[in-house]
């Protein structure tokens, strides 16, 4: 495997995705893209949302 820009794409099972952590710039668009993704084939998938609190950026549970 060679990374050629810092990232590669790897092909795994579905049951191996144990959760998804949504960042502080992601758009709502690709956020709702994801979202419709996860409902139709990782409904099992914990989501998060990073959330910057008091100066701090935490990871808490996303809540729709």
């Amino acid at each position: 495997m060679q990374f050629t820009r810092g990232y590669t794409d790897l092909k795994f099972y579905p049951n191996e995705l144990k959760s998804i952590t949504f960042g502080l710039k992601l758009s709502p668009e690709i956020k709702a893209e994801i979202l419709k993704l996860v409902s139709s084939q990782y409904a099992h998938c914990e989501l998060y949302q990073l959330e910057m609190i008091g100066g701090v950026i935490r990871r808490m549970e996303y809540a729709s």
